[in-house]
């Protein structure tokens, strides 16, 4: 997993990425100036979608601001690195190690607390390392574990948590004292570090304090860990935004950000479709294995034996996957869409928890012959959506309509390849990224063929996913005109 996720490194200078340069450029302020303004950088920025002007004309990024926090020590010694020769570090370069270092690594991390959770929603190692390969490889925690953003940490974090509370309530494996204090800790650095991950911390912090021995107690040590960093926000807020409880999208450069709260506008039919069914965006064909999750909850809640040993976990489970579900499909159209990304972004803090369900859903499948092959065909097309999504361009434009064949397959008809090892060894184009292919499709067999007599089944479902995905060029296509220069942008942007 470690080789997948470090392999390539998807960076486009030319791209200015609106939603991860300014977050890179307020570390860099916050270092060399002690400011989160990004005043004096907008001449570097390319589209300020991702930007607030406050009524006295000062700018800053309009996410909230822990991830440029948590990258300062990071950061600071390289800069003094290059301070000595009186020169700033490259930006190419301080992208990629703040990239590994806050995003990619955690996530990584956290890959063994998935597998362990994993193991009270199935019971066989299958469907355990089924629930495995769904989140890490087929789901937008891949390309989002790639990029200076706060959607795979914010997960990440809120995973943590959840897998702590359980460790605790469960299994008694972690004193209640000191597991109150870590899940308040890491629910509000998450908080602090993407506004969307209230939902989840508010839900496995009521899952905490339902399951510890001493409830009062527990809500009490958790809600004084959670505390200082909403009052860090707040202070934040109120410095940059002349409010406690005014958020970057206030002044946001972006109108739809500012519209209903926090976007929230009602539910609207543009909203719901491309959360699930628009090939651009949708989850239910970009991630189509979430369908387990709705096998693995009514499984879960006919079998008393599953109710008593993962009821509980379950429920925050769905609870969490519907409650994100339900806010992006009220958000507004546009702000809901979440400019150029891969996948409804918004709900990566519920992904975990879609796969964990989804665990106990594979388990159900893989008892029955005739759906085994379907059930894994779900898993890899995912795999190979987000696998060929993040190591091409992970940063699908809005404005086209098939981005999957448009962007990423078509990139690699082209010849382009982003840095990665493969480039570092002298090679070009889709043999850079061939070894990370063929690595990837290995690793997928070995987790889930670990019998001889699955192969068959396993290699029936890379070919079921694979023609599957090849009719997904059926679905939409973009009018010619807006094609061809969104194609012409993104291809001069693109390395090389």
């Amino acid at each position: 997993m470690a080789v997948v996720y470090l392999y390539a490194f998807p960076y486009f200078a030319g791209l200015r990425h609106a939603n991860e340069l300014p977050r890179v450029l307020t570390t860099v302020e916050l270092a060399e100036h002690g400011s989160f303004r990004l005043d004096d950088r907008l001449s570097q920025l390319g589209s300020r979608a991702d930007i607030s002007t406050t009524p006295d004309g000062h700018s800053y990024q309009n996410k909230a601001p822990g991830l440029s926090v948590l990258a300062l020590p990071v950061y600071y010694p390289l800069a003094l690195a290059y301070r000595v020769s009186n020169l700033r570090p490259p930006l190419m370069l301080t992208t990629w190690l703040l990239r590994v270092v806050l995003v990619t690594l955690p996530a990584l991390l956290f890959l063994a607390a998935f597998r362990r959770i994993a193991r009270r929603f199935g019971e066989s190692a299958d469907a355990q390392n089924g629930g495995l390969v769904a989140f890490a490889l087929g789901s937008m925690a891949l390309p989002y574990g790639l990029l200076f953003m706060s959607h795979a940490l914010a997960a990440t974090l809120v995973g943590f948590a959840f897998a702590l509370a359980v460790v605790t309530t469960r299994e008694r494996g972690v004193p209640e004292t000191k597991a109150s204090l870590g899940v308040g800790a890491l629910l509000g650095l998450a908080m602090a570090c993407e506004y969307q991950a209230l939902f989840g911390a508010l839900l496995t912090a009521a899952y905490f304090v339902w399951g510890a021995e001493r409830r009062g107690r527990a809500g009490l040590l958790l809600t004084a860990a959670v505390l200082p960093f909403i009052a860090a926000l707040a202070i934040y807020h109120a410095k940059a935004f002349g409010s406690p409880f005014h958020t970057g999208y206030t002044y946001s450069v972006d109108p739809a950000n500012r519209v209903g709260i926090m976007g929230i506008v009602g539910f609207s039919q543009a909203s719901l479709a491309q959360l699930l069914w628009r090939v651009d965006n949708g989850l239910l064909l970009l991630s189509p294995w979430v369908l387990l999750a709705l096998v693995g909850g009514v499984a879960i809640a006919r079998s008393a034996e599953a109710r008593a040993r993962v009821g509980r976990e379950a429920l925050v489970a769905g609870s969490c996957a519907f409650i994100y579900c339900a806010f992006v499909a009220a958000l507004h159209p546009s702000f809901g869409r979440a400019g150029w990304s891969v996948g409804p972004r918004y709900i990566a803090v519920a992904m975990p928890f879609f796969a964990w369900l989804a665990t106990a859903g594979l388990a159900v499948c893989l008892r029955h012959t005739a759906l085994r092959v379907p059930a894994l065909a779900l898993l890899f097309i995912g795999v190979g959506i987000h696998v060929l999504a993040a190591t091409t361009y992970p940063h699908w434009p809005a404005e086209l309509q098939n981005p999957l064949f448009e962007v990423s397959l078509r990139l690699l008809g082209t010849g382009h390849a982003p840095p990665s090892l493969g480039t570092w060894l002298g090679l070009r184009g889709l043999a850079s990224l061939a070894p990370l292919y063929l690595g990837a499709l290995a690793l997928v067999v070995a987790l889930m063929a670990r019998r001889r007599e699955q192969l068959l089944e396993v290699a029936l479902a890379v070919v079921l996913a694979a023609f599957a995905v090849s009719r997904y060029d059926r679905l939409a296509a973009t009018p010619r005109p807006v094609d061809a220069a969104m194609w012409q942008f993104v291809e001069k942007t693109a390395e090389p």
